[in-house]
């Protein structure tokens, strides 16, 4: 139950007063100091310089907004300043955690060698109306100031050209997403190696938000569309405030092209805004947009048939079908600049545009648009958002939908427990562990190792006792296929093993055949014309359609809603990354998402989805989150780790420690030194919420003399069945080669099947022992 309640922010002034006996840098006369104050993601703070003295005076004070956590640390340094370059002096590290609330507090820094720094601190706290979440989830309001930004791109270098005839055609394209929604352009510089631009761009850059400028450098060329040759992402919070900083960038590591770029970040005369946060995560305010089209229709029928587009609105277009059209309704983020245009249809750009600047949130205007010469004025209202179906989700909780589920789920895992585990009664939903089968990828050989997993987990009834099943690139074909099938968890999977054994079996040609090169082109011509991007995904979509299934998919993920509708088989979820297109050189050293989100999609129309086991090949992430509270997960790494066996648990236990989310202890290198075995467990005892791991790696050990559990191999034939390799570089199994011969199909799915009916005994005792663990828990409560 969500309940109104005041949510705290912390505002911290910082006051620079004096420093004394500060030693020069120069040799010829006395230092010119100067501080700056950095406290991420705000942008750096910078005082007057004090020219030509020993004791300054600043007497200068600046302010930061903080959330409700203040485990931060304000950066100062102090800086002689010089007309080549500017000498450090003294770097001085506050956590702000330790200052006294509520009072001023005035702290004396030592600067080397035997000067003195003086600044006040006040840390106070204030109150806004906000909402409660069931879990303790805190919404409220967090005003955020703004900045003046004004980017100059000054002029480029380049030794090479993309152009066979010609130098490059060189044009810039910035991009602030957190400020527009638009992008900005310069003028094309043609034939020239070392174009120069000189012009200046202005943007609104909201404080307290990760903001990243994005640079895109293209050749202009009308054969290839305008190529891009390179994008640096440059992280604003680098700048000094009120100061112009000047530059370089290689946007080509091979040949060390260069272009520059002058920035000046100024104080804002620009209103407060407030942001809906959660004490973590911010979200713009949002209005509804209506746009008057009636001029624009009464005054030329040629606008019929044409597309509205409105840049980062929802929906991002919309066509013009009737006179009588009246009014188009949108939905903004209002505390983004955009741009209103007219194209010729949704997947073209716009002929006619205007640049639409934040809107408050009740406002009338009009906006103009030039059309042959003539001037159309449209009519925008921006208000409230009112509509019942609008909501804003700004939480780390799963939805709903799936808790719901999981009630439903536990109740029949309750019921499965109690007849595997020989209860008299099944335990309680609070009671049941919450078991995740995790699937990695690695193309056929992973589908096909995983429907070995998954048939030998239901003859042994831990299938019935699962939660979740996740799984990354070839480990999702499986789940694709299987959840065709409302019930296939209780009716089993023989059937649908038979049916891709028969497709991944055929001829590998197939997929490049003329028939199906020509099926392959009418689909991407058509989803080109639904207005969707294309890219290598959608290729390689369509090359897997005919691998796996032999025919036109027509299923969606929503579909998927009829096999958990009543909890009756095991939760699934799709791994994947929303990236941008290839990004090309940065000059960022680090690249991480977390990093630089503008390397995501948050504010694109479109998915750009890639294979997320390019990160992690083994779905862990998703079932690791807290909210989810998985008590043990089941790894099946059929990934083609043949030097590095345990690669991908190694990369999830960093992930984890990157994150503080608990995970079990492992000692890799005691265990890299060991043989490969079928089955780790791992369990971390001093911490108790570490979910419990089975990790199965792809191995063949005791199945090469062994073809059931306890039955030697002897016959010549049999022997020759147990020699599956999944090791040598010679493998049918390498994830280069897409189709087996059936000999091979079986080979694997028995090879899998039976690493887990092998290690029956250990995987029931483990879970048991889980569920033991949450009845005494409970029981005790």
């Amino acid at each position: 139950m969500a309940t109104n309640e005041a949510v705290s922010s912390w505002t911290l002034s910082v006051t620079v007063l004096k420093a004394e006996n500060i030693c020069s840098t120069d040799f010829w006369s006395e230092a010119d100091c100067y501080v700056t104050l950095s406290l991420p993601p705000a942008i750096v703070f910078k005082t007057n310089t004090v020219a030509n003295g020993r004791n300054p005076v600043w007497n200068q004070s600046f302010h930061f907004s903080l959330r409700n956590h203040l485990q931060t640390t304000l950066r100062i340094h102090l800086y002689d300043e010089n007309l080549l370059f500017d000498d450090l002096i003294q770097s001085i590290g506050v956590d702000i955690s330790t200052l006294t609330k509520e009072r001023m507090e005035i702290t004396e820094f030592a600067v080397q060698p035997q000067g003195k720094l003086w600044i006040a601190f006040e840390l106070k706290q204030s109150y806004t109306k906000g909402v409660i979440g069931s879990k303790g989830l805190r919404l409220g309001k967090e005003v955020l100031s703004y900045w003046k930004l004004n980017v100059t791109v000054i002029k480029a270098k380049t030794r090479s050209s993309t152009d066979y005839f010609s130098e490059s055609d060189l044009y810039v394209v910035l991009c602030l997403p957190t400020a527009t929604a638009s992008a900005f352009k310069t003028k094309t510089v043609y034939d020239d190696a070392n174009p120069e631009w000189n012009e200046t761009f202005t943007f609104r850059v909201p404080s307290h938000l990760k903001n990243v400028l994005e640079l895109h450098v293209h050749d202009e060329d009308p054969v290839s569309h305008h190529e891009r040759i390179s994008t640096v992402l440059f992280d604003l919070s680098k700048l000094t405030l009120g100061k112009k900083e000047r530059m370089a960038f290689n946007f080509n590591p091979e040949t060390m092209d260069q272009i520059w770029i002058e920035f000046e970040m100024l104080r804002s005369e620009e209103p407060q805004c407030d942001y809906v946060s959660n004490g973590i995560l911010l979200a713009a305010p949002f209005s509804a947009l209506d746009i008057n089209v009636d001029k624009l229709l009464r005054n030329n029928d040629d606008f019929l048939g044409k597309t509205i587009m409105l840049g980062g609105a929802w929906p991002p277009n919309q066509r013009l079908l009737a006179k009588d059209t009246g009014k188009l309704h949108f939905y903004i983020n209002r505390d983004l600049a955009t741009e209103l245009g007219v194209a010729p249809s949704a997947v073209e750009p716009p002929s006619i545009s205007t640049r639409l600047q934040p809107l408050p949130a009740e406002h009338t205007s009009k906006v103009s648009l030039v059309i042959d010469q003539d001037t159309v004025d449209l009519n925008v209202e921006t208000h409230e958002c009112v509509d019942d179906h609008l909501a804003l989700r700004l939480d780390f909780d799963i939805p709903p939908q799936e808790k719901e589920f999981l009630k439903k789920r536990k109740l029949i895992v309750g019921q499965n427990m109690q007849k595997l585990f020989g209860l008299d009664t099944p335990p309680s939903p609070d009671q049941v562990p919450t078991i995740a089968l995790v699937a990695s990828g690695g193309g056929s050989r992973a589908m096909t190792s995983l429907f070995g997993t998954l048939k030998s987990l239901k003859e042994i009834k831990v299938l019935d006792i699962l939660a979740y099943i996740t799984g990354v690139s070839g480990a999702t074909w499986t789940m694709a296929a299987l959840f065709r099938d409302a019930n296939w968890s209780r009716d089993g999977i023989d059937g649908t093993i038979a049916q891709i054994r028969k497709e991944i079996c055929k001829d590998a040609m197939s997929m490049i055949s003329l028939e199906k090169l020509e099926y392959y082109k009418r689909e991407m011509e058509a989803k080109l014309k639904e207005g969707h991007i294309l890219s290598s995904t959608d290729m390689g979509g369509l090359l897997y359609e005919h691998l796996v299934f032999g025919e036109k998919m027509t299923d969606r993920l929503s579909e998927h809603q009829r096999t958990v509708n009543e909890g009756q088989n095991p939760f699934p979820i799709y791994t994947a990354v929303n990236m941008k297109e290839k990004m090309g050189w940065e000059s960022e050293a680090e690249t991480h998402p977390d990093a630089f989100p503008n390397s995501l999609t948050p504010s694109d129309s479109f998915l750009r989805l890639v294979d997320s086991g390019l990160s992690i090949n083994v779905a862990c992430p998703p079932v690791l989150r807290p909210e989810r509270e998985v008590d043990v997960i089941i790894c099946c790494d059929n990934s083609w780790n043949p030097v590095e066996s345990f690669r991908e648990i190694k990369l999830t236990a960093a992930y984890c420690r990157d994150r503080d989310v608990p995970f079990p202890h492992v000692d890799f290198t005691t265990l890299e030194r060991e043989p490969l075995k079928e089955i780790y467990i791992y369990e971390d005892k001093k911490n108790p919420k570490a979910p419990i791991v089975i990790h199965f790696p792809l191995v063949n050990d005791s199945f090469r003399h062994f073809k059931e559990p306890g039955v030697k191999r002897e016959t010549a034939e049999e022997i020759k069945a147990g020699r599956v390799d999944v090791r040598s570089s010679d493998s049918p199994f390498t994830t280069d080669k897409p189709v087996y011969s059936e000999e091979d199909f079986d080979s694997l799915v028995n090879l899998t099947a039976y690493n887990v009916a092998n290690n029956k005994e250990r995987i029931i005792q483990a879970l048991h022992e889980v569920l033991k663990s949450k009845m005494n828990i409970t029981q005790t409560l």
